[in-house]
């Protein structure tokens, strides 16, 4: 055992203490902590987001999905703890924990020996140990700086998540929005059917000509190219929900058929540019780096002059027997090297990092602004075609089928004013999938569900048509 002095004893034993007193990596790398950022901003996960876990029959989120249609929260949670992004995350998280672990330690002291032979008056032998100082005077700030950026990393991380949540949302609404178009496609084909079936019977009692009776058949077919492009838009829907949510094609899963209703009133773009500015994550997390950067220049500057410094202790055997112990201290004096070059590398990443977040600031309230305007212009579509076209429309179908009772026009112009009732509703439906979009949209922009979006909920209702299939799917389908 060496013998030292009590200083230097006490200084190897506070090194000890500070090297083992520090916890360990935790099992979970920190992914706790972004489960609740994301719960914090609207998007409930419910089961712990690691590590991605992957789509089983066993699942009771996937369980859910044999008893009812696919809603909006489920296929979130789904997303949220089976899309492969989160293994990603994972992995940063555990390099981003890994980087705090070793902040916090100093690096382990080095050893020496050397042995030298005193050619038959026995051997010098010196043994060394040595720790680097420096690393203990700045143990404290380095692992402030490290555990900011555990901390950015983790916001980033839940930033992604709640970006997987917005696009999920944008593509179940697709979804829904192209199952509605697809049932409507497929009554309009048979309207279209019907239309030709009965110039065909007209033709063949030599009540209309062939041109007439071509004009019928060749809207028909159109009509059917219609529905079959809404089968294909289907299935591509299908696809990327299926993909964004995690979910094999195996996996067995249907969504609803009707959209709600728009909310009662937008919200106001203040209060929303004030949600982004306040809790969007990636700008949190971009300036979050501007505080650890602005740290790590504060160490660089603090440091520049200090080298690799060692306090150690160093014990001697002469080949005499004689034995001599004693402190060491080796300090690397800044002749040739005055540590501009670290402070200047640390400067210019915190201008880099401070014109990060001042440029993402800025995009996100124009972000914000545009999302806004976009569903503004969305809802005056909408709210056009509900309120003023499609009571046109109706009033049409009303009008000639009087007219058509009084013999005043044929079937066929019956029939064409009804599809152009239902093309009208058609493009209500497409609409009505384009505002929720682009609500969406708005709600990635501030990175948060839109406060609106809590009293939305009513489906279509069935009296926008004239049908009985209406009051059964929430959608009014026309029937025959």
């Amino acid at each position: 055992m060496l013998h030292t002095s009590f200083a230097t004893r006490g200084v190897l034993v506070a090194v000890a203490l500070v090297a083992g007193g520090c916890a360990g990596i935790p099992a979970d790398r920190g992914f706790d902590a972004v489960d609740a950022a994301v719960e914090a901003h609207g998007y409930e996960i419910g089961a712990p987001a690691s590590p991605p876990a992957p789509a089983a029959a066993a699942d009771p989120l996937l369980a859910r999905l044999a008893d009812a249609p696919l809603d909006l929260d489920t296929a979130q949670r789904i997303a949220l703890t089976h899309h492969p992004l989160l293994l990603a995350r994972y992995a940063a998280l555990g390099l981003a924990q890994a980087d705090v672990y070793d902040a916090a330690r100093l690096s382990n002291p080095r050893f020496s020996l050397s042995w030298l032979d005193a050619t038959g008056r026995g051997a010098l032998v010196t043994l060394g140990l040595a720790q680097n100082l420096v690393e203990l005077l700045t143990l404290s700030p380095r692992r402030r700086i490290a555990t900011g950026e555990l901390a950015r990393a983790q916001q980033e991380a839940a930033g992604a998540l709640v970006n997987l949540a917005a696009e999920v949302e944008a593509a179940w609404v697709r979804h829904v929005a192209a199952l509605g178009a697809r049932d409507l496609a497929r009554a309009i084909a048979d309207a279209g059917r019907t239309a030709a079936d009965f110039a065909a019977a007209v033709y063949a009692a030599g009540n209309i000509n062939q041109l007439a009776l071509d004009r019928e058949r060749a809207a028909a077919e159109t009509l059917a190219l219609d529905a079959e492009r809404a089968e294909a838009e289907v299935a591509t829907t299908r696809a990327t929900l299926a993909n964004l949510m995690g979910l094999p094609p195996d996996v067995d899963w249907q969504a609803p058929t009707a959209l709600p209703l728009p909310v009662a009133a937008e919200d106001d773009v203040a209060t929303l540019r004030r949600i982004a500015d306040a809790g969007r994550l990636d700008l949190l997390a971009a300036r979050r780096e501007v505080a650890v950067m602005e740290d790590a220049l504060g160490l660089a500057r603090g440091t520049r002059l200090l080298g690799e410094t060692r306090l150690g202790v160093e014990h001697e055997r002469e080949p005499d027997g004689g034995r001599l112990t004693g402190p060491t201290l080796e300090l690397e004096l800044p002749i040739f090297n005055t540590g501009a070059g670290k402070v200047t590398r640390a400067a210019s990443q915190l201008d880099a990092a401070r014109a990060q977040a001042a440029a993402l600031t800025l995009s996100v309230a124009n972000d914000v602004a545009a999302a806004a305007a976009t569903v503004q212009a969305r809802r005056a579509v909408l709210d056009r075609l509900r309120e003023r076209l499609l009571p046109l429309r109706e009033s049409i179908v009303a009008s000639a089928r009087q007219m058509q009772n009084y013999m005043l026009i044929g079937q066929f112009d019956v029939l064409a004013d009804k599809l152009a009732q239902y093309q009208a509703y058609r493009d209500y439906l497409a609409a009505l999938g384009e505002y929720w979009v682009a609500r969406a949209s708005l709600a990635r922009a501030i990175g948060a569900p839109l406060p609106s979006g809590r009293g939305a909920g009513a489906v279509t209702p069935a009296t926008l048509l004239d049908t009985p299939a209406a009051a059964h799917t929430g959608h009014p389908h026309p029937t025959h």
